[in-house]
């Protein structure tokens, strides 16, 4: 009859000093910090962060042996000031005290201060571990105290490495001989990279394999009973969080489909929130895709209602449509440049009163005042083209097309505005491109309408209207299609 653990695996498996931990190279190797921590057998307060099962307890455990420190473990989960308190008062007069504090980031601010007087004089050397950025989840009077450590998820073979130390071990504490198959890696792989996981997986197959003539066999039918999939490191709260959702919104304003669908899949598998997903889509849809195409927001929108109504599994095909589509569309952020521009101006200049014509016109009184004199209904073909800003504002410009569709979007816009309202206000734009002719600082400039019209965001027909005005008022000639020659710079800075 095989025998249990009376421990779990992981446990048994920890190493005990630094020559048996494995991974974290960066932090462990010779010249680093905690190599020559380690070697000078001494101790520093210090935040290890990183995911889970990636050795910051172990960590702690070996420095305080090897520096023979008091040790003393607690939780911030469930331990708070009174734990603190306690381990001050039984450690007075001890030379080397260590408490090392696990998911440190869940402390109060209060509990934190506490801390603060009993690291700085000296008492405590404070080791924590944490899964959440240090910079969010402690006070800064508390982080600037501590060394901040990250450490990194393991290779699959350093967790491939310690899969093997455990058979090993399993073999000469049972008495039976192991044959796995070369499955350790596919262990490992499940175990998400955390090596508590799949030492975890590991202790399992060992509980559910079979006695064969003192041989337990560890196969993949065998795995499979114990868990199918890959064991997530995903966390719908913490950084991993963020972290995927960052990964998500820059694969799709970056245009690549199949990092997009790859970052999608991970959240889905993760258990993130659809609503959550769907808000990033339409965000994506509307500060990266913008004007390029519009469609991208509605499609947006409708995965996002669909979704809400169907669920999954079949939500996961709603949310790729829309993923594909959102990525592969062609990108501008004009949309997100034009608010944040307007934004700026209402916020940094004074709040001009709304013009006469634009003023309501619905009562009688308002009408006494001027409200509405010189509104011209836009409806009327050939009706005169109003000033629809504060007049000190004329020459603000906060839409700038920069994709070809928008441009042509605005350019059909103006050829809209050309033939149904008299072109009797072309200052601003005469402005905008006399200025942008004058920044060239040539007498001849060989270039087309089309990309004056692409860098102003000035549609086509617009800027050959002004152009034709720049000419008749003798600041430029124009000789042939696409050659302009600067005649008169004075009367060119005049507009």
């Amino acid at each position: 009859m095989k025998k249990k653990f009376e421990i779990p695996l992981p446990e048994i498996m920890r190493p005990a000093c630094m020559e048996d931990f494995v991974g974290q190279q960066h932090l462990t190797g010779s010249g680093t910090y905690l190599g020559k921590l380690y070697g000078e057998k001494n101790l520093s307060s210090c935040v290890f962060w990183g995911p889970p099962g990636t050795g910051k307890t172990t960590m702690a455990r070996i420095l305080c042996s090897n520096a023979e420190a008091a040790f003393y473990e607690i939780s911030a989960v469930n331990a708070g000031v009174a734990q603190i308190r306690k381990v001050v008062d039984e450690t007075a007069g001890l030379q080397k005290v260590a408490l090392f504090i696990d998911e440190i980031h869940r402390f109060s601010k209060t509990q934190q201060d506490a801390l603060l007087p009993h690291v700085e004089n000296g008492k405590l050397t404070l080791l924590g571990a944490t899964t959440e950025n240090p910079g969010s989840g402690l006070i800064p009077a508390l982080r600037s105290r501590l060394r901040t450590l990250k450490f990194n998820s393991p290779q699959i073979d350093d967790v491939v490495l310690v899969l093997s130390r455990a058979v090993t071990w399993i073999e000469n504490w049972s008495g039976y001989r192991i044959d796995h198959n070369n499955i350790l890696q596919t262990v490992a792989l499940r175990g998400g990279g955390d090596i508590r996981k799949s030492l975890q997986l590991l202790e399992d197959l060992y509980s559910m394999s079979i006695d064969t003539n003192g041989v337990l066999i560890f196969n993949e039918d065998l795995l499979d009973a114990v868990t199918k999939t890959v064991l997530s490191r995903y966390d719908k709260g913490g950084n991993e969080h963020y972290d995927h959702a960052s990964a998500f919104q820059k694969s799709l304003r970056g245009s690549d489909v199949d990092a997009s669908l790859y970052w999608l899949a991970r959240m889905i598998e993760g258990g993130e929130d659809p609503e959550f997903i769907c808000r990033r889509l339409v965000v994506c849809a509307a500060e990266d895709v913008g004007m390029a195409d519009p469609m991208a927001l509605v499609i947006a929108q409708s995965a996002c209602e669909a979704v809400r109504k169907t669920g999954f599994p079949e939500a996961r095909i709603l949310l790729a449509q829309a993923v594909i589509h959102i990525a592969s569309a062609p990108k501008s952020n004009s949309v997100v440049e034009a608010i944040d521009a307007a934004l700026t101006d209402v916020r940094s200049k004074p709040a001009f009163s709304v013009p006469l014509p634009l003023q309501d016109s619905s009562f009688a009184a308002s009408r006494i005042e001027g409200s509405g004199n010189g509104y011209v209904y836009p409806h009327v073909v050939g009706a005169k083209r109003i000033s629809y800003r504060p007049e000190e504002l004329e020459n603000s410009r906060y839409y700038r097309p920069k994709t070809h569709l928008e441009i042509q979007r605005t350019q059909a816009l103006d050829s809209f505005l050309l033939s149904h309202h008299h072109p009797d206000n072309l200052k601003l734009d005469l402005t905008t491109i006399a200025q942008w002719i004058a920044k060239q600082e040539l007498e001849n400039l060989d270039i087309s309408t089309e990309e004056i019209s692409a860098d102003t965001g000035i549609p086509r027909e617009r800027v050959f209207s002004c152009l034709t005005k720049l000419e008749k008022d003798g600041a430029i000639s124009i000789k042939r299609r696409a050659l302009l020659t600067v005649t008169d710079q004075e009367k060119l800075h005049q507009f």
